[in-house]
């Protein structure tokens, strides 16, 4: 059992009598100091206090948060180029989930000047947000989106560079995963290159694939995480 030691408020009576208000406060005031010394302190010697968790958990929970937002994102957006959604309406979650993941990469960048991991896993998800709130951007002004198409390009060969570069370093099935996903995220952006840039007629079958990569590369891996079914 928990004990606390609570010291007694005194009672309002003889020994206040002639007191001004001011003293009274501040007796109230150190009561209200030592109960949540004493607290603090019992819950402390019981073992029941605040633990802060692991690093390595903290990376598996903003790694799975940015991948469930970026399955509904690409998963909006696919049903958006099946001309089921208004540019206005479908802009909202654009801007709202380029915005989260925007945070999320220069949290990952400005943590630990000495993570040279954090530091590149921020910058390449600053390219996808970037994606995003141009999309949101675009949609809202009715813009031909021709710019963005050709970032689409460079996203595309970065991020086939980065599927190429972590081939070798995989050991685990979610490595393996990983690098097959940026390949995907790679054919999915220079898709949006043809679409964008050069104007190309395939609107729906980038609109499937996309809805294809916002479940098996988003969605699907970022509740596993964050439910503890798979760890990276």
């Amino acid at each position: 059992m928990v004990s606390l030691k609570i010291k007694p408020v005194r009672k309002v009576g003889e020994q206040w009598v002639g007191q001004g208000k001011n003293q009274r406060k501040s007796e109230f005031v150190g009561c209200k100091r030592d109960f949540w010394g004493d607290l603090y302190s019992a819950l402390s010697s019981s073992g029941i206090s605040r633990t802060k968790p692991k690093p390595l958990e903290q990376v598996c929970m903003i790694l799975g948060i940015t991948l469930l937002y970026v399955g509904a994102v690409l998963f909006i957006n696919g049903i958006w180029l099946l001309g089921k959604i208004s540019n206005q309406e479908v802009s909202i979650i654009n801007i709202l989930v380029g915005l989260l993941s925007f945070i999320i990469a220069l949290h990952l960048i400005f943590k630990d000047p000495s993570n040279t991991v954090d530091i590149s896993a921020g910058a390449f998800t600053l390219l996808f947000s970037i994606t995003y709130l141009w999309i949101g951007v675009n949609q809202w002004l009715k813009t031909n989106g021709r710019g963005l198409g050709w970032f689409c390009l460079f996203v595309s060969i970065t991020a086939s560079l980065i599927g190429v570069h972590s081939i070798s370093g995989y050991a685990t099935s979610f490595k393996l995963w990983n690098t097959a996903n940026w390949f995907a995220w790679s054919l999915l952006w220079l898709s949006f290159f043809y679409l964008l840039a050069l104007a190309k007629p395939i609107q729906r079958p980038v609109a499937i694939y996309t809805i294809f990569c916002a479940i098996f590369s988003g969605w699907i891996p970022g509740v596993t995480i964050l439910l503890g079914i798979i760890s990276t």
